[in-house]
C-alpha cells in the first residue's frame, strides 16, 4: 500500500509451477478472476488458494502492510511564535511516518531560498504564514502552517496626563510618533466618564499641539478628571493600529 489509508494495495501472481493448468485463484475464501492480479486491497492477512485443474491446490499466506500516515508538524527553534521586527527566525519541521521523503516545499515562495534540510531560515519583517508540504517517493503528502506574529516597535507615545495651566508645558493633550513610521492620525477621540466625547480630531499629523486636546469641551474649561482616549493610527506600511487609554486631567 502506497500511503496511509490509501487501501490501494496490490497482490500479483507471477509464476505458478507444478500442477495441472489451467488454474483458479481464490482470495481469502472468495472466488477471483484468472488474470492474477487482485489490486485496492486494504491492509491485512491474506490467504491465496491456486487450484489445479485436476482439484489439488497450494495456499500462501500474504502480508499487505500500509506505511505509518505521513506528518509534518511545524515550530519555531523558540518556544514563542511572537518574535520582534527584524529577528531572524528559524522554521522546523518535524517529519514522521510515510516512505522516504522526496520533496519539501515552502510556502510564501519568498522564503523557500532560506530552506535547508527540514528548516528554513529568514529575517522576520512583517506577520507571515509559513506552509509546508511533505511529499515522500510514493506521492503521499502531509501538511501544515505556522503563523510567525512579528511585533513591531511602534515609534508611538501618548501621555498619561495633561496640565493645561498656561506655563506652556503640557498644556495640550496629544499624540506623538515618529514622522518617518506615522503616515497619519486617522482619529483621534476623548470621552467622559459616561461615556460622551468632548473632543474629537480626524486625518492629522502627530506632534502639532495645534492639533491636541486643551481640557475643554464646548470652550469650557473642565474639572480635574480621568478621561477615556481612542486613537487610530496608520503607518507608512499601510498597517492601522488602534490605541486606547486614559488621561488624567490635572488643574
Amino acid at each position: 500500500i502506497t500511503c496511509f489509508a490509501q487501501d490501494d494495495g496490490v497482490i500479483q501472481i507471477r509464476e505458478v509451477t507444478g500442477g495441472t493448468a489451467p488454474f483458479s485463484y481464490m482470495l481469502n475464501g472468495e472466488q477471483m478472476d484468472n488474470s492474477g492480479f487482485y489490486s485496492g486491497l486494504e491492509p491485512g492477512e491474506y490467504t491465496l488458494r491456486v487450484t489445479g485443474a485436476n482439484g489439488c491446490f497450494s495456499e500462501i499466506f500474504l502480508d499487505v502492510t500500509e506505511p505509518d500516515q505521513l506528518s509534518v508538524s511545524l515550530s519555531l527553534a523558540t518556544d514563542s511564535t511572537v518574535v520582534e521586527e527584524g529577528d531572524q527566525v528559524t522554521v522546523i519541521a518535524r517529519i514522521s511516518g510515510g516512505n522516504a521523503i522526496d520533496t519539501l516545499i515552502w510556502e510564501p515562495d519568498s522564503l523557500a531560498s532560506g530552506g535547508e534540510g527540514n528548516s528554513i531560515t529568514f529575517i522576520a519583517n512583517e506577520t507571515t504564514r509559513v506552509r509546508l508540504r511533505v511529499i515522500d517517493e510514493l506521492g503521499c503528502t502531509a501538511d501544515d502552517d505556522l503563523l510567525v506574529v512579528v511585533r513591531k516597535n511602534r515609534p508611538i507615545f501618548i501621555p498619561t496626563g495633561v496640565s493645561p495651566n498656561g506655563d506652556n508645558t503640557n498644556d495640550r493633550f496629544l499624540i506623538y510618533a515618529d514622522f518617518d513610521q506615522v503616515e497619519e492620525i486617522e482619529s483621534f477621540l476623548i470621552f467622559n466618564r459616561w461615556g460622551e466625547s468632548i473632543f474629537e480630531n480626524f486625518n492629522f499629523q502627530p506632534n502639532d499641539p495645534a492639533q491636541g486636546w486643551d481640557g475643554t469641551h464646548r470652550g469650557e474649561p473642565l474639572n480635574p478628571a480621568v478621561f477615556v482616549y481612542q486613537a487610530v493610527v496608520r503607518f507608512t506600511d499601510g498597517e492601522r493600529v488602534l490605541y486606547s487609554g486614559d488621561v488624567t486631567l490635572i488643574r
